[in-house]
């Protein structure tokens, strides 16, 4: 076997998805999921109708069947999954990770994608050009949602980078977007 490597994507993206498959179906990532997988099963025939459809997607989501699934394609492809699921425990892998907190109460009416997207590519995590080389550890995670309550200290995002002035480079860019 040969040791995990890095996805052909961001690890902020690829661990936020890898939690979610051995979670409970709750939150909006996971509603999404059983929708489209109620939707496949409806066309597919395997269910009659889309409430027996939702209600085989979430038993087959809650068996924890996706997350075995995710594991045995890691060892198809000859990773080791063990050094996936060390990497998977840890907090985070960028060397400078950055809580972006909130100055004041409110809440929260937008968040442009675009900024966060530019933010993470010129924080290494995108291309600006073909020869860019990618840092998979980078990213921004623990986007809180609009229309969600704010406190004074709230944590409105996490920058994950390769050094401490990258990341306040990340923070102000994204400072007042979202």
């Amino acid at each position: 076997m040969r040791p995990w490597a890095a996805p052909p994507g961001n690890w902020v993206e690829v661990k936020g998805a890898v939690k979610c498959l051995g979670t409970p179906t709750t939150g909006e990532l996971a509603e999404l999921v059983i929708a489209c997988a109620a939707q496949l099963l409806l066309q597919t025939r395997k269910a009659k109708t889309l409430d027996a459809a939702k209600r085989m997607a979430k038993e087959c989501w809650d068996s924890g069947a996706p997350r075995a699934k995710w594991d045995e394609m890691i060892v198809a492809q000859g990773a080791d999954l063990e050094a996936f699921n060390q990497k998977f425990a840890l907090d985070h892998t960028a060397a400078v990770v950055v809580e972006m907190k909130s100055t004041k109460a409110g809440f929260i009416s937008r968040c442009d994608a675009r900024v966060i997207g530019e933010v993470v590519r010129d924080l290494g995590g995108g291309r600006l050009t073909k020869e860019s080389k990618i840092n998979y550890d980078v990213g921004i995670d623990d986007l809180m949602k609009p229309g969600k309550p704010v406190s004074r200290g709230s944590i409105l995002a996490r920058v994950h980078a390769a050094t401490a002035s990258g990341c306040c480079g990340g923070l102000r860019k994204v400072e007042g977007r979202i």
